[in-house]
């Protein structure tokens, strides 16, 4: 109307709405290209030792994309907590975020075992440690506890398989928005671990196909 000289400027500039401002992510990736993401990660390429950290990453790459973890809750879990005998695994509560048990999909169990069997054994001899380390998962320099750098080294594999992906927040996003709709809010809250339903809440308007029908029923032209 501006653009037309229907009205000289915006009646809603000066509107101030107080509250907490929340960021609302909107690039949810579908699960079914997670999924084919996770199928497509391959860990027989490369020498022995990078045979290795693939099989790891592959392993942490399922707890993103099926139990939607966060890059410090993959980093803080210890061996103990996966219980492949229950077909669970334990996350550690944080400084935002709170402790669960979480179900694992029969899709990710056979990495799981083979790299808590194997592979990290191999991680341990290729890192010469002599130190007893109980981190899940850790690194083939030195054999201790991963860190912040394995992450990032993952989402760049990641990002070569599928250029739609652009962080590791935005795959837990994705898995949060699925949830919701098949869970009802609180079960949802628990499986994110948010101390907060308003934290679980935010991801409801993170579903774009939701945000079309909102635009077909209230603006149909």
């Amino acid at each position: 109307m501006i653009k037309e000289k229907g009205i000289p400027d915006n009646p809603c500039s000066y509107i101030n709405i107080k509250g907490i401002k929340r960021k609302i992510v909107y690039d949810v990736i579908p699960f079914e290209v997670l999924g084919n993401l996770y199928r497509l990660y391959r860990t027989d390429t490369g020498n022995k030792n990078q045979q290795l950290i693939r099989k790891r990453n592959k392993a942490m790459l399922g707890l993103l994309i099926y139990q939607g973890l966060q890059s410090e809750e993959l980093i803080k879990l210890e061996m103990q907590d996966l219980q492949l005998r229950d077909g669970k695994i334990r996350i550690h509560a944080g400084r935002r975020s709170a402790g669960r048990d979480m179900k694992l999909e029969a899709s990710q169990a056979f990495e799981l075992m083979d790299y808590r069997n194997d592979t990290r054994k191999g991680l341990q001899q290729a890192g010469k440690s002599a130190q007893e380390e109980t981190a899940l998962f850790i690194t083939s320099e030195k054999g201790v506890r991963i860190g912040s750098n394995a992450i990032q080294t993952l989402l760049k594999k990641i990002k070569q398989l599928n250029e739609s992906v652009s962080s590791i927040n935005q795959i837990r996003a994705s898995v949060i928005v699925r949830w919701l709709k098949l869970y009802h809010l609180r079960k949802v809250q628990h499986l994110a671990g948010h101390k907060y339903i308003s934290s679980t809440e935010r991801y409801q308007s993170s579903n774009r196909e939701d945000l079309k029908e909102d635009i077909s029923k209230f603006h149909p032209f």
